[in-house]
């Protein structure tokens, strides 16, 4: 094709055709500039499909993270689920005036005192929004839909970890040293018939109001966080039904 167009340039040169020749060579520039245009458009096209296939990628991943999300999430559950029927066998078994000495394990214990650290699998989140990555979403609510649910979550999980942690330190304060001590027996069921009972049956003792107090406060801990769990969970299958309909 280049010879072809040098022969006609040499042709017109040869025959002293000036204007034509100038025609030909704005001509032949107009297609120079039309093939840069092709070849840059086709170009990016390119890049466009590599750029949604890779968000595609990407969004399959971050419902892959949200689904493990939910299945921590419904384990956490059963699991706080469990320690609420432990504390309420405590509230309404132990501390009912009837109870003369412990004798098993789950008599005084609800859950291990202290909450879960909580959090949520943002590897392939932080992938996509942080790597600075050219993606190319359709749907730029998908976009909005995933930062706020993120938002979200940690807005509430550094708020959820920080009054578990606080809770953790007033829980102790209530049980002291001597409970400890007691709860450490209790675990391990041994030396149990040296350990003075009387406070069961005595609601005015300072220990039974500190186990009394104590449970209360778990309880409400712990319906917190299932609080907080449930709605992780809600919003983690509302986003996973957008990220659906936005996956071509």
């Amino acid at each position: 094709m280049v010879k072809f167009f040098r022969r006609i340039r040499f042709d017109l040169m040869e025959k002293n055709k000036t204007s034509k020749y100038l025609k030909y060579a704005i001509g032949e520039i107009i297609l120079v500039v039309i093939g840069i245009l092709i070849a840059l458009q086709v170009n990016n096209w390119n890049e466009i499909k590599k750029s949604k296939s890779e968000s595609n990628r990407l969004l399959i991943d971050l419902k892959l993270d949200l689904e493990k999300d939910i299945h921590n999430f419904k384990s956490l559950q059963t699991e706080y689920k469990g320690w609420l029927w432990e504390i309420e066998n405590i509230l309404d078994n132990v501390l009912d005036g009837n109870t003369k000495k412990i004798t098993e394990y789950n008599q005084l214990m609800a859950g291990r005192l202290s909450m879960n650290y909580l959090s949520v699998n943002k590897v392939t989140f932080l992938d996509m929004f942080n790597s600075g990555k050219n993606l190319e979403f359709d749907n730029l609510e998908i976009v909005r839909d995933i930062k706020d649910h993120y938002q979200y979550a940690d807005n509430q999980l550094i708020k959820l970890n920080s009054d578990n942690e606080h809770f953790y330190q007033l829980l102790m304060s209530y049980y002291g040293v001597g409970g400890i001590n007691t709860l450490n027996r209790v675990i391990k069921l041994r030396n149990l018939e040296y350990i003075d009972w009387s406070w069961l049956t005595d609601p005015s003792s300072k220990e039974y109001i500190n186990l009394e107090t104590a449970m209360l406060l778990y309880q409400l801990v712990v319906e917190e966080n299932l609080g907080v769990i449930e709605e992780l969970e809600k919003k983690s299958n509302l986003l996973i039904d957008n990220i659906e309909k936005g996956i071509e």
